[in-house]
């Protein structure tokens, strides 16, 4: 800290430290007669960044940052001047966060703009990657688990990033990773923002729909896709638009021919790089989550014993099995087994060996379920299944939309759920039903580490899949002969051209997807 930095643009002349204006041109030198420029760090389309010291808090070192534009086009330069603004407000609201830089000043002082942030002692990722070269797999796990928590933070205070990269990402002197440069983060009014005519981000890193100017949640999560397998393969976008990692023509990524990861890895970061923002992850938490998730061994299946037939022949009930609106037959009653008493006895006693007496059709939200039980009850399987499917539409609140989403099953009621699995396991003697697919799926877990192979095993267990043919809607067998675990299945939803278990090789998995999250709702349910 021996000299002192003049910030005009036309000088940056070097001054004595002590010195209070600039010898060459004659500027102050201390911003806010508190926060003295000492070195440059960097220079950027909007402007410079310094390294200072913050006279009023014992020389603290701090951060710069000058809006210096480009352009001079009127029209451009407030649009930049909002952004810049827009960042010292971000700081404000965010930079309490330990992975998010504080904001500690926002000023003009000659004419010109200046925002003064918390100096995160460290080097970003860029230049991590290039000194020692490509990263290996736990490490890029390492910076996943780290970023996905600050991205959900700011998503869930309505903020998107929007310049998600290794330039961005700091690695402090204890390892921590700091995200930074909120200059084009954007404020939302609802689920996404729109802002066509302004493109922002970073070509290689940003998502096809934020280069049309719409962003969403998940645009931020393709660019740490994006960002993680930059630091995988070592393959950076070069000047010229070239890239080794994407293929303009295709519209798709090509990086798994240059290196080896686990297939949970790959899976994860393939779907975050979808051109199409629907097939991707849509939160930072479902990404975390499938990211670390690891199946846990579960105890054995214990088949439950089938209900016995009972024979035409009924032995004579006890007393308290009786079940009548009327007085119980007397002694001479009972034993008189041609009596009409005796009839009207056995008419109304009890059938322990009828399942549906002992299901409660329970519902916090007062959905009914009568129609459904007695579907099941008349083993009329296939109107069971699409009665299932419109209650669970009905339940979530989708049936405008007429399909589910990983969401709707994560917060699904857990009495309703229980209601509709006990009536599909019970009215099928056990061969149907949520949790009997639960069963299949975790069993085949334990064997199966990759979802795709994973879900067509459970597919083909489960009879949705015979001889690599996927089966249509048509051709499901509803009846009890079926497969266990056959049914439900869901009903087509309306808006898609492919049913919910008519899927193809490639395809999205939408249905994979609602099966895992059924699974883990069923167990979260079950605790």
């Amino acid at each position: 800290m021996e000299t002192s930095q003049c910030l005009n643009p036309d000088c940056l002349a070097k001054n004595p430290f002590n010195a209070t204006t600039c010898q060459k041109c004659g500027s102050k030198l201390l911003l806010g007669d508190r926060y003295r420029p000492i070195l440059p760090l960097g220079k950027g389309g909007m402007g410079r960044t310094f390294l200072a010291v913050d006279e009023h808090r014992l020389n603290t070192l701090c951060v710069i940052k000058q809006f210096l534009p480009l352009t001079q086009n009127s029209e451009d330069l407030e649009k930049l001047i909002q952004l810049f603004k827009q960042e010292a407000i971000c700081l404000r609201d965010l930079g309490k966060h330990p992975n998010i830089p504080d904001l500690e000043a926002f000023f003009a002082h000659e004419g010109r703009f200046y925002l003064i942030q918390e100096f995160v002692d460290g080097q970003d990722l860029f230049k991590e990657l290039k000194q020692k070269g490509k990263f290996t797999e736990p490490e890029v796990r390492q910076v996943l688990n780290e970023i996905l928590p600050i991205l959900h933070f700011l998503h869930s205070h309505n903020v998107i990033h929007r310049d998600v990269k290794p330039s961005n990402i700091i690695r402090r002197q204890d390892g921590s990773l700091v995200m930074i440069d909120f200059g084009v983060s954007k404020q939302l009014s609802a689920s996404v923002q729109t802002s066509i005519g302004t493109v922002t981000g970073t070509v290689g890193y940003a998502p096809p729909e934020q280069m049309r100017g719409v962003v969403f949640p998940c645009s931020d999560l393709y660019a740490l896709a994006a960002t993680a397998i930059r630091l995988l393969t070592g393959c950076l976008p070069r000047p010229d638009g070239s890239d080794d990692l994407y293929d303009p023509v295709e519209g798709c990524w090509q990086w798994k021919d240059k290196v080896t990861v686990s297939d949970n890895l790959a899976y994860v970061l393939d779907k975050l790089l979808q051109n199409t923002v629907k097939d991707r992850y849509q939160t930072a938490a479902e990404v975390w989550q499938a990211l670390n998730y690891r199946p846990q061994p579960q105890p054995q299946y214990q088949p439950q014993p089938q209900p016995q037939y009972q024979p035409q022949y009924q032995p004579q009930p006890r007393k308290q099995e009786i079940v009548s609106d009327s007085t119980p037959p007397n002694h001479s009653q009972v034993t008189n087994s041609s009596s009409p008493s005796t009839t009207n006895y056995r008419r109304n006693r009890v059938n322990y060996h009828n399942p549906s007496q002992n299901i409660s059709l329970a519902s916090d939200i007062g959905i009914d379920y009568s129609q459904l039980k007695a579907l099941l009850t008349s083993r009329k399987y296939k109107e069971a299944d699409q009665e299932t499917y419109r209650l669970m539409l009905e339940i979530c609140h989708r049936q405008q939309e007429g399909w589910l989403r990983n969401q709707d099953i994560a917060t699904f009621p857990c009495t309703d759920l229980k209601t509709i699995d006990q009536l599909w396991v019970e009215l099928s003697r056990r061969r149907f039903g949520f949790s009997i697919q639960k069963r299949i799926y975790q069993n085949l877990e334990k064997e199966i580490q990759h979802p795709k192979k994973l879900w067509f095993n459970f597919c083909e267990q489960v009879g949705w899949r015979v001889d690599s043919k996927w089966l249509k809607y048509s051709e499901i067998i509803f009846a009890i002969n079926a497969p266990a675990g056959h049914l439900p299945c869901g009903s087509p939803p309306a808006d898609l051209t492919q049913s919910m278990i008519q899927l193809e090789p490639g395809s999205n998995f939408v249905v994979a997807s609602i099966i895992t999250a059924l699974v883990k709702r069923l167990e979260q349910c079950n605790q």
